[in-house]
């Protein structure tokens, strides 16, 4: 039989001799962090990908001929690895930018694009002796925060270019193919739209079922197929939520977003509502992270 205790709250003291120390009084401790009165294990973390450029920004997997490959682009150039090797696969126009630009990643019809936004985005056909290249008919001086794949087409979110409260998509791109037209015509389904509040910039996009939804700093909007002359029809969903930045949203199993909201609380969305995940404990101790250590809490790879 045996009888259960509650220890006090100590930390570690290491300059008492073991023998002499209360019961209650850790020793020594490694690998361990301690945050609102609990004890955590530190996570871990291993190399996969042998051989790879150290600083990836940016990362996405796609499949070519079987295969699996890995792109992922730094701040000075773009690379694929089959597992095995690197290969360099840098736009022959270079790739050279500012430190602090954004940075994303995605796959549209098997082809993997990764945008700067600070410079014109690129794309890897999937030969790993041929380098990026950039995208026909792309904005001239275009630049946004996110780079993102939606059914058959790409999104350009947020052109900083362009008042950063613009979202433009591509033409229609075959299976296997390349966009061909940012430009809207009469002759293909490329447009764009300016998204409201004007004051606040769009920041990322994500798929949700058969929708597509766009998160700006203040707001969140559907964007849904419907053809002809609009394309696309764009519908506020929640005006009073937004997202704290760029790769802050993730995908949950049963078709719903995780995000980072902009008051510095993490929600769950289904498209129909909003909810916090977090009690008050855990709210504080986000929030304390997020405040103190933006750069870690939100990286900038996907």
């Amino acid at each position: 039989m045996y009888q259960r205790t509650t220890l006090q709250l100590h930390s570690i003291s290491p300059d008492l001799i073991p023998a002499d120390a209360p019961a209650d009084v850790w020793n020594n401790g490694a690998n361990v962090i301690f945050r609102n009165n609990e004890s955590y294990r530190v996570p871990g973390d291993s190399p996969t990908l042998t051989g790879a450029t150290t600083g990836a920004r940016t990362c996405t997997f796609v499949t070519v001929s079987g295969g699996g490959y890995w792109v992922y682009a730094t701040n000075t150039g773009v690379y694929v690895h089959d597992g095995t090797t690197e290969f360099d696969i840098t736009p022959v126009s270079g790739w050279t930018g500012d430190d602090t630009a954004t940075f994303t990643s995605c796959v549209l019809n098997g082809i993997a694009y990764v945008n700067a936004s600070d410079r014109d985005p690129c794309y890897w056909a999937g030969l790993t002796g041929a380098p990026c290249e950039l995208l026909p008919d792309w904005p001239v001086n275009g630049r946004c925060v996110a780079l993102r794949a939606h059914k058959n087409f790409l999104f350009g979110v947020g052109f900083i270019s362009e008042g950063g409260q613009r979202v433009r998509w591509s033409d229609a791109a075959e299976a296997g193919t390349v966009p061909q037209f940012w430009t809207p015509a009469a002759d293909n389904l490329a447009g764009f739209v300016d998204l409201a509040p004007l004051s606040s910039p769009c920041l990322d996009g994500e798929d949700l079922r058969d929708s597509f939804l766009i998160y700006k700093n203040e707001g969140i909007w559907s964007f849904d197929f419907v053809g002809g002359n609009a394309v696309f029809s764009a519908r506020s969903l929640f005006a009073e939520h937004g997202v704290v930045n760029t790769n802050a949203i993730t995908r949950g199993i049963d078709d719903v977003h995780l995000f980072v909201a902009s008051e510095g609380d993490v929600f769950i969305t289904d498209g129909v509502r909003v909810q916090s995940v977090l009690d008050g404990r855990a709210q504080r101790t986000f929030y304390d992270d997020f405040t103190q250590n933006p750069d870690q809490v939100f990286s900038a790879t996907t």
